[in-house]
């Protein structure tokens, strides 16, 4: 004899029931990672890749128009494409395999006219720097898209289910197999769904928001694509996971090799300032917020602008500590502040240019432009002859950066003075003092500042440390100069301008180059609306007033991020001495 339940129980079984049909079926989640970048959350019945479009090696392929009436194994497979995951993509006219229903872009190559954007629907463009959905299919792709496909009914938007809002094509209002394409909030992550199972759009928004959240990932912006029969999910080496084996006119695939570069990662151009350019250095800010914590090149140019054919130019790394910009990016490490180069100390206007360099590859933008007119008279020096191009390569001379113009009977009354060759060595002390001495010949000769050692391009990191006994044994020579200073005759030989000191019997100087000029102190042009000012503004009086090169115009040096540790230990280590010495 079989009891009946009681009533309320049935009641309530029938009620549940009825709830589990409204909510789509998800099982629970396996989550792998089957490729570098590429992350599966796998119910079963229903799939979603997560794709990372910076991890190294990733990139996106969309059908070209001659590989089309494939399966996505068949597609991905093919030795052209060479795709680790693809899904099936647009709407098409099945079974004729001719045109697709929005756009269609594959390997670089539109499709034929005729046989795309048929309906004015969104799309995915995919290129170098991009991965984005556009709106409508009126709008012309960006001409850096080399991958593009239609999409269809917009099911999420700003992280949200549009539930039960969608545009009202029924195809989204009724329960189908179901494929969809998304991106996150960043645009570096791309979501790609397959299922098996029939779903209405309230239901595919709901798994592919969940089964993303299953990996810690959120989608920002998702579409419907074509799907019933045509619905299909290959991953190499386990085949389609979700599959019919129709042919379907177009995909969307995934590489993901594990090494090179990601070239859909999308890439923001990089910002900063032109604060000012005068005859002592040139100051500004530069920074990349795709790396927004890294310091990036900036390249100056002078006379003409980028591109120019034989321009001077030269690069500098913006490292220096910046706390005005950090405040506004959340990072210091980011002025630049390099001294102007003598090679345009001819009395002359000169125009400079400084442009910020994206770290990938993209778009390097103009920080402004600035006009500066300098003249110098070399202090009281002896003239080294740098022995050969090995040693003028070694000692990482510029013969534009470092050297003064001067006529050749200038240069031949200027006495000779010790030969420059081999490469720079440096020593410090094995007694806790971080005095950096350049090693000259018999001399020892102290870098007086981080600022000077990164003029002469020394590297710190190299700096041998010796018993203390040896390093205060050499006898001291000058201390080096704050940067260096070539001329270079008609004939071609290069000559250091140094000390006096190094010829004996003749005084050290204290290397001051008189200086006088014109700078342009205007408005920094192409700053972002938010940058921080300048920490005060070039002389803008057009005068002549002579300085010397020790002096600074702008309220503070500026120290390189990487130098300041060295900075710190000379003073602790005085301040240790000085109490010692009390005690």
């Amino acid at each position: 004899m079989i009891r009946r339940a009681p009533l309320s129980l049935v009641s309530l079984l029938s009620l549940l029931s009825s709830f589990i049909a409204l909510v789509p079926s998800i099982a629970r989640a396996t989550v792998t990672q089957p490729f570098p970048g590429v992350t599966l959350v796998d119910h079963g019945d229903r799939a979603l890749a997560i794709v990372d479009l910076c991890a190294p090696g990733v990139s996106v392929r969309a059908t070209a128009y001659a590989e089309r009436q494939a399966t996505p194994e068949q597609w991905a497979t093919n030795p052209a494409v060479n795709a680790d995951v693809a899904i099936n993509a647009d709407f098409f006219d099945f079974p004729g395999w001719t045109y697709v229903v929005g756009r269609a872009r594959g390997a670089g190559a539109d499709w034929p006219a005729a046989d795309q954007n048929r309906e004015s629907r969104n799309y995915w463009q995919f290129g170098a720097g991009l991965a984005e959905n556009v709106a409508s299919g009126a709008t012309p792709p960006s001409a850096s898209a080399t991958e593009i496909v239609g999409g269809h009914n917009l099911i999420i938007q700003n992280g949200q289910s549009l539930a039960p809002s969608f545009d009202g094509d029924s195809v989204i209002l009724t329960s189908h197999r179901r494929t969809g394409i998304g991106l996150d909030a960043t645009r570096a992550k791309l979501f790609v769904f397959a299922s098996d199972a029939s779903l209405d759009g309230t239901g595919m928004a709901a798994s592919m928001l969940q089964m993303a959240g299953e990996a810690g990932a959120a989608i920002d912006v998702a579409t419907n694509q074509d799907g019933g029969g045509s619905s299909q999910m290959y991953v190499r080496g386990r085949g389609q996971i979700i599959t019919s084996g129709r042919q379907v006119n177009n995909h969307l695939g995934v590489l993901a090799k594990g090494s090179g570069r990601s070239p859909m990662c999308p890439n923001h151009p990089p910002r900063g300032a032109f604060d000012g350019a005068d005859c002592h250095h040139i100051v500004g800010w530069a920074q990349d917020p795709d790396l927004p914590t890294k310091s990036i090149d900036v390249h100056l140019y002078f006379d003409k602008p980028a591109g120019t054919p034989n321009a001077p130019a030269f690069a500098t790394l913006a490292d220096v500590a910046r706390p005005d910009v950090g405040a506004v990016v959340g990072s210091s490490n980011h002025g630049y502040d390099t001294p102007t180069p003598y090679g345009i100390f001819d009395g002359k206007p000169h125009d400079v240019f400084a442009y910020a360099i994206d770290t990938q590859g993209g778009n390097n933008p103009l920080l402004g432009q600035k006009s500066v007119s300098c003249m110098a008279a070399a202090p009281p020096s002896v003239r080294r002859h740098v022995a050969s191009p090995a040693a003028f390569a070694n000692w990482k001379l510029s013969s534009f950066v470092d050297t003064l113009p001067m006529s050749d009977a200038s240069i031949a009354a200027i006495a000779l003075g010790p030969v420059v060759d081999g490469s720079p060595s440096l020593m410090r002390a094995d007694d806790g003092s971080p005095s950096v001495w350049l090693i000259d010949g018999p001399m020892r000769r102290h870098v007086v500042d981080p600022a000077s050692a990164t003029a002469w391009r020394f590297d710190l990191s190299k700096v041998v440390v010796k018993p203390a006994a040896i390093v205060n044994a050499m006898p001291k020579g000058p201390d080096v100069r704050a940067r260096p200073m070539l001329v270079r005759e008609t004939t071609g030989a290069v000559f250091v301008l140094d000390d006096k000191g190094l010829v004996p019997g003749a005084p050290a100087d204290d290397g001051g180059v008189v200086i006088g000029g014109t700078v342009d102190g205007g408005a920094v042009d192409g700053a972002d609306p938010g940058a921080p000012a300048a920490g005060a503004s070039a002389d803008s009086s057009g005068g002549c007033d002579v300085v010397l090169l020790s002096e600074r115009p702008w309220s503070l040096p500026r120290v390189p991020v990487a130098l300041v540790a060295l900075m710190a230990m000379a003073i602790a280590v005085a301040r240790r001495r000085r109490r010692s010495a009390r005690v």
